[in-house]
This record gives C-alpha cells, structure tokens and sequence, in this order.
C-alpha cells in the first residue's frame, strides 16, 4: 500500500518459491532497467518521505501531543 508496485517484485503474486525463482532468472537487461527506473522514481516521489526519519518524529510528536493526560 505504501510502495509503488514497478519498485519490487513481490512474492505474493508467484504461486511459490520456484516460480519466483524461474522468474528472477528470466529477467532480462529491460526488465531490471525498468526496476532501476521506478526505484529512483519512488525514492525522488513524495511517498517516499513517509518513511524518512523526520516523518516518523513528526508522527510521533503529533501523536504524544493527542494524549490527554489525567490532571
């Protein structure tokens, strides 16, 4: 949900290891190339700064702030 699909292969779309495996040899110079592409794409996007550090400070902050805390 928080990753761009053309930025990994996921495992869950091969019915098992050895489909996967067969897959990853399969790869051809393009295929990675287009891998490489959205990778740098993902990592230049705005999604990416949800997992950056000040992100999850931010969220942090944010969510101790909320808290009521009993006088």
């Amino acid at each position: 949900d928080y990753v761009d699909k053309g930025t990994f292969i996921d495992r869950r779309q091969f019915k098992n290891d050895e489909e996967l495996l067969n897959f990853l040899i399969s790869i051809d110079e393009n295929k990675y190339n287009e891998y490489l592409s959205e990778i740098e794409k993902f990592l230049s996007g705005e999604k990416f700064k949800l997992f950056l550090e000040e992100n999850f400070a931010d969220t942090i902050i944010d969510k101790l702030q909320s808290i009521k805390l009993p006088k």
